[in-house]
């Protein structure tokens, strides 16, 4: 959350703020055409975009990655939310870092402290409190271990995410250096 408050603050200049984890790898040329293909504000300025959004299934059972306690999410599913990296209007950061203390509502759109998962909370609950829409951001790919050093599949993948090591962002880099 304090990344969102940075950027509301200090990066009002910019017209996105794209969050990712440290395990992706961007093919800077072709993400800067997609990012020029978007349509031009106002369009733009009240959506975020990243992976399909999904209705993923809460898990409440351990061990799992993405195990959370029923006490802190009680229900079955997410809010439809973006999955992996995302693209975020920097006109709206300040409206979804509000979104956080806003006064709770009802049934999901309750006042949580956060969620372990950036992206379900952020472009799911703090989404859909500060009425900020989703869509696809063209290029993104979830890798699997057959995919991730094909390089066939891999020239058409923008941004590249989950299970990366470091010995695979070394091979993407060794294959497309700068882009």
């Amino acid at each position: 959350m304090a990344t969102l408050r940075w950027a509301a603050l200090h990066c009002s200049r910019a017209q996105f703020a794209f969050k990712l984890d440290f395990d992706c790898y961007i093919r800077l040329r072709p993400f800067l055409l997609i990012l020029d293909m978007l349509p031009p504000p106002p369009t733009t300025e009240n959506t975020i975009f990243g992976m399909p959004p999904m209705n993923q299934s809460v898990i409440h059972e351990q061990p799992s990655k993405w195990f959370i306690h029923p006490l802190y999410f009680p229900y079955e599913t997410y809010l439809f939310y973006n999955g992996g990296p995302y693209l975020m209007p920097v006109s709206k950061l300040a409206a979804l870092y509000r979104a956080v203390v806003a006064a709770p509502n009802t049934g999901k759109l309750m006042s949580l402290p956060s969620l372990p998962f950036d992206d379900a909370y952020v472009t799911g609950v703090l989404a859909e409190k500060a009425k900020v829409g989703r869509s696809i951001l063209p290029g993104l790919q979830m890798l699997s271990a057959e995919v991730k050093r094909n390089r066939s599949e891999m020239d058409r993948v923008v941004v590249a995410y989950e299970e990366l090591e470091d010995s695979d962002l070394r091979w993407w880099w060794d294959v497309y250096g700068e882009n």
